[in-house]
Parts: structure tokens; C-alpha cells; sequence
């Protein structure tokens, strides 16, 4: 099962995990169960929760949520700032899909809302941190 679990959610990078598989809802006859052997098993709940994401539009974002609790943007710094507004607009567009998303209670899409207000601070402080001359001139 770890196989289907990394095809669903790659957390290797956050990049890994937006191109993971969010399409797959199902794996064997039923709903979360399989056949082997002529026995009904049923699926791990990890496995299972990341199929019953996979039902929602919101799905890419949540896993990323879920998964990358350090964003290490330097990575993401070249030479410049240019890749700083591509990047908080997705942060911004996350905080719109997690209020519009009807999947997660209201506990969860406050949890969310913080984290991604914590995540938007985080990523224009670790630029700035990393390329302070940019931002003096």
C-alpha cells in the first residue's frame, strides 16, 4: 500500500505533492475495500483518507498543508524577486479555495487560514532574510 500512498501524496517536495495524483478515488470493487485472495481487506486509514481527499477540489492544497509544515523557500530564490508574487498568489488562492471549501468543518479552515497567514509571513520574510539588498535599494 505505500506505493498507492506515494502516487497520491509525494511529500518529498512541495512540488512532489501539487503534481501527486488527486484524480483517484478508488482502488479494488468497493468504496475502500479490496479483493485478494478471495478475502474482503480493508484499506489502511492513511490510504483512505487520501482517496476520500481526493473527492474534493481542494485536494492539492490540503495535502500541502497537511505535509509541508517548514516551507524552505530557498529553493525557490534564484537571482531575484521574481518568483515572491507567483508564490503569494498561491497563498492567496489557497486561502479563497479553504473558505470556499465546503470538505473541511469550520475547526479545520481555521486551523487552515492560520497556517497559511503564518506560511504568506514566512515566505516574504525568508526572501527578504536571503536577499536584503534587493530590498534596501
Amino acid at each position: 500500500w505505500d506505493a498507492f500512498s506515494t502516487i497520491l501524496c509525494n511529500t518529498k517536495t512541495i512540488n512532489a505533492t501539487y503534481l501527486s495524483n488527486h484524480c483517484l478515488k478508488h482502488l479494488g470493487q468497493g468504496r475502500h475495500h479490496t479483493r485478494a485472495s478471495g478475502r474482503d481487506n480493508k484499506l489502511p486509514k492513511d490510504l483512505v483518507s487520501q482517496l476520500e481527499l481526493n473527492c474534493k477540489s481542494f485536494a492539492p492544497m490540503q495535502k500541502i498543508l497537511d505535509n509541508h509544515h517548514e516551507w524552505k523557500m530557498s529553493e525557490f530564490i534564484t537571482e531575484d524577486l521574481r518568483l515572491l508574487p507567483y508564490i503569494l498568489s498561491w497563498i492567496e488562492r489557497a486561502v479563497v479555495g479553504n473558505r470556499n471549501f465546503d470538505g473541511n468543518n469550520s475547526a479545520m479552515k481555521s486551523r487552515n487560514m492560520m497556517v497559511l497567514r503564518n506560511r504568506r509571513n514566512l515566505t516574504v520574510h525568508q526572501f527578504v532574510r536571503t536577499m536584503p539588498w534587493i530590498v534596501i535599494e
